[in-house]
C-alpha cells in the first residue's frame, strides 16, 4: 500500500508540474504570436 501511495503522490506531482509548464508556455508564446 505505501508504494502505491508513494507512486500516486510522484504521477500527482509530475501532472502538476507538466500542467503548470503548459500554462507558463502559452504565457510566452501567446506574445510571440501575435508579433
Amino acid at each position: 500500500m505505501q508504494e502505491f501511495l508513494n507512486w500516486g503522490r510522484a504521477w500527482s506531482n509530475g501532472f502538476y508540474l507538466v500542467i503548470n509548464f503548459i500554462t507558463v508556455t502559452q504565457y510566452i508564446v501567446k506574445p510571440l504570436t501575435f508579433m
